[in-house]
């Protein structure tokens, strides 16, 4: 079992990503999602609620496959975490963070079935991306906390941020969107999802 103090540094550090600057000012659209700082604002509030009783997310320290970082589970509100050190410093753990919180806002604000995996997975890795994007002093050229490499999901996601990221409160365009959708549905990470394009993720709620 994780020691109490390495889950409490994790719980701390990830309510630091959410209420930090860069991530308070993602706001955007896609569909029926509306991702911005009052929505992350609430989970930052959920990890605190958890520790005092049986509500909110909680946060496991567990293995990962391949090429996940952290992963978010709608059905008991968990958050599992490779390492107690993970989103120290490196900035890809940071985006990954970002994402799987993504994850957590919409299990609180989408209903059950209403929303295909491969769109909440699409918000996510935009919201990861855009996090990135406002670490940098220059947002629009760079350089960046992280750079993805070429014709990959990241890359794909930093384009879609780009292209909103001037604009606060935007609706993502399908067409602007569509290679970060493809991106998804063609990785090895998301074969599941690839196989079965109208999966939907349990989500059921997030309370305080």
């Amino acid at each position: 079992m994780t020691d109490a103090a390495v889950l409490d540094a994790l719980r701390n550090r990830t309510s630091q990503l959410l209420m930090s600057a860069a991530c308070q000012r993602i706001d955007f659209h896609w569909g029926h999602n509306h991702i911005d700082g009052s929505a992350f604002s609430f989970i930052a509030l959920s990890l605190i609620t958890k520790p005092k009783g049986q509500h909110g997310i909680a946060f496991v320290v567990k293995p990962q496959p391949p090429n996940v970082g952290a992963s978010y589970d709608p059905s008991t509100n968990t958050v599992e975490f490779p390492t107690g050190s993970f989103g120290t410093s490196d900035a890809w753990e940071k985006m990954s963070i970002i994402h799987e919180m993504t994850h957590a806002v919409i299990d609180a604000t989408t209903p059950r079935g209403s929303l295909r995996a491969v769109h909440d997975e699409l918000s996510a890795y935009t919201a990861g991306a855009l996090f990135n994007i406002y670490s940098a002093a220059n947002q629009a050229a760079g350089p960046y906390p992280y750079t993805a490499a070429p014709n990959t999901i990241y890359s794909a996601a930093h384009a879609v941020a780009q292209s909103i990221q001037a604009s606060p409160g935007t609706a993502i365009d399908p067409k602007t969107a569509s290679p970060l959708r493809l991106a998804i549905l063609a990785s090895p990470t998301y074969t599941y999802l690839h196989a079965h394009p109208n999966y939907a993720y349990g989500n059921n709620g997030v309370s305080l």
